[in-house]
């Protein structure tokens, strides 16, 4: 298998996002957090609308909590694979 197979099976075999995906979707539920912020002080408790907006609040938290898990989880693993390399090319030199 060459170096240039390695990498394709590599970039399909693994679920990475681009980083401006990542980015675009943290402002995104950034975005929806403070617009369901704003008319919360507003709305009287017992309301239909105070309790979509608490929904909404609390969507856009676990959406905002699950984009930066992702994109943590993918920084270690580049993290991890550029130590793999690292080690690999140094245990190369060394033959």
């Amino acid at each position: 298998m060459t170096k240039n197979a390695k990498v394709k099976a590599n970039s399909f075999g693994d679920m990475s996002m681009n980083p401006n995906l990542g980015r675009l979707m943290f402002n995104f539920g950034i975005l929806v957090l403070f617009l369901a912020l704003i008319p919360l002080p507003f709305l009287d408790t017992k309301s239909p609308e105070f309790i979509v907006d608490v929904i909404g609040l609390i969507v856009s938290i676990l959406f905002l909590l699950a984009v930066y898990f992702d994109v943590k989880r993918q920084a270690s693993l580049e993290l991890k694979t550029k130590q793999k390399e690292q080690t690999n090319s140094q245990k190369n030199t060394k033959l």
